[in-house]
């Protein structure tokens, strides 16, 4: 309250329109898998562009040195083909992968990250007697230039905090041993190298094997913010909406991935099947080892080009799929189930009829199928659950895009009186937000309140409640079911019937 201290007119602004709501994001996906190169610990890097991915990540992985595990690169590509437009990738590692490094006594160097890719860097060494030193640090055709350079701790130019900042390299400069001087700006690079070299490679770099790929590689470990890897790295992202382990079908890894979805509720698991699983029964008890309305798994994978073996081979589903849950989710809406909709690829490793979906459909498994005259389609909208409740991808969704919206839009909540005057405020505002869900067509339901309700007040708190600071509100929703089902019913029409 603004305080008078003299007569005149004082006019105040104040708030009386509710609290605009957005919705959040959920086309944004996130991947967690092997790559060439790339930052294996922390929060996941954000790309925006499978080109931005070669460059971070690296290309496709060889077949030979990593068989099951290789489909990162092929998934994301495919993510993009289909519609994608954001991701967050989560680099893992094998065991014994290890990062190229130089190291001569007085310069150490060591590859940003671990694999074979640092054996191909190099620095090159360059002094002027006027400018000080220069170093370009070289990989394939990524050229980083570091002027001016010099050797003494207190420069601002010294050469271990400038190279702070290179995308390929670490580099420590020991300096001289305790009593000697430090050397002159004339004589830097033989400082650094010894007389006559001038430049360096990187060397005893190694990707790692297959043979030393676990669960755990890919669950990862919990060691604190900027420290946790694999599936966990997630934990320290809040924008992923879906998120999958492209090819990845070993049992803890799933189970893990699902109860990461469920544990923090914001976020969907889009699952891969082995490659070659086509028995009926074999598929059926596979897909029974998890039961969450979290998760949704897809069947057979599919062909595309494969850039690492130059020739048309067989991937895992779920990068394609999820590009289609993005694309589906910026066209029509997240209430859209992401099912009979075209998906990028040019065949599929095993073909089932529509017998083998009467069987498989039920039990939750989402079959992509080739349908004569109209593609290679995803053709099922099945969660992973017996949970009749929440039986489609996209009711479970939609669950997930209203709670976390309102939970994004409502922290202006916290500490304000808890009285009838913010009860019907918050109400208002949520009101304006599922009213325009509605007239999107994201309920089911002919008016507004036959497509969702919202309680606050003395029916959803006690006086205990509101004295221990809680807002307690009921908000109900109808949400849209897709028309899995079409039937039309066609009988005989003669002319003497009708007369």
């Amino acid at each position: 309250m603004a305080e008078y201290l003299s007569p005149g007119v004082y006019v105040e602004e104040y708030e009386n329109l509710p609290h605009s709501m957005e919705g959040v994001a959920t086309s944004v996906a996130g991947f967690v898998g092997l790559a060439e190169r790339g930052t294996a610990a922390g929060a996941p890097v954000l790309i925006l562009t499978y080109p931005e991915f070669t460059r971070k990540f690296g290309g496709y992985l060889n077949e030979a040195a990593f068989g099951e595990y290789r489909y990162l690169a092929g998934a994301v590509e495919q993510f993009f083909q289909n519609g994608g437009s954001r991701c967050y990738v989560a680099r893992v590692l094998p065991s014994d992968a290890r990062s190229a490094s130089y190291d001569n006594g007085q310069l150490s160097v060591t590859a940003a990250n671990e694999g074979s890719w640092g054996n191909r860097v190099e620095l090159y060494f360059v002094e002027d007697s006027k400018k000080g030193l220069t170093i370009q640090v070289m990989y394939d055709d990524e050229v980083e230039e570091f002027a001016e350079l010099n050797l003494h701790p207190e420069s601002a130019n010294y050469i271990g905090r400038r190279l702070q900042d290179s995308r390929l390299v670490k580099l420590q400069y020991k300096g001289p041993n305790e009593g000697e001087d430090i050397p002159l700006p004339g004589n830097p690079v033989a400082a650094l190298l010894g007389e006559g070299n001038c430049s360096i490679r990187l060397e005893g770099g190694a990707d790692g094997t297959k043979e030393n790929i676990t669960a755990s590689t890919f669950t990862g470990t919990d060691e604190g913010p900027g420290k946790r890897t694999g599936i966990q790295a997630f934990l320290e992202n809040n924008t992923v909406s879906i998120i999958a382990v492209p090819g990845v079908t070993i049992p803890e890894v799933i189970n893990s991935l699902v109860a990461h979805c469920e544990s923090i509720q914001s976020r969907f698991a889009v699952l891969d099947m082995p490659r070659d699983i086509s028995d009926v029964r074999k598929l059926i008890e596979f897909r029974e080892m998890i039961d969450s309305t979290y998760a949704a798994i897809y069947h057979p994978w599919i062909q595309n080009f494969d850039r690492a073996n130059k020739k048309p081979g067989y991937f895992p589903p779920s990068g394609a799929v999820m590009g289609v849950y993005s694309r589906t989710d910026m066209c029509r809406g997240v209430h859209k189930a992401p099912a009979n909709e075209t998906i990028a690829c040019t065949g599929l490793n095993i073909n089932f009829n529509k017998g083998e979906q009467d069987i498989l459909n039920p039990k939750g498994i989402n079959l992509i199928r080739a349908l004569p005259g109209q593609g290679i389609r995803i053709w099922g909208a099945r969660t992973a659950s017996v949970n009749t409740a929440f039986k489609y991808v996209n009711t479970r969704r939609l669950f997930i895009y209203v709670e976390e919206s309102i939970k994004a839009n409502t922290g202006w909540v916290a500490f304000e009186p808890n009285d009838a005057n913010l009860w019907n405020r918050v109400r208002l505002s949520i009101d304006s937000f599922l009213n325009t869900l509605f007239r999107n067509g994201m309920f089911a339901g002919a008016s507004p309140s036959e497509s969702y309700f919202i309680e606050i007040g003395p029916t959803t708190m006690s006086p205990d409640d509101i004295k221990n600071g809680r807002l307690i509100m009921n908000i109900g929703i109808s949400p849209s079911r897709p028309a899995e089902f079409v039937i039309f019913r066609i009988t005989q029409h003669t002319a003497e019937s009708s007369s």
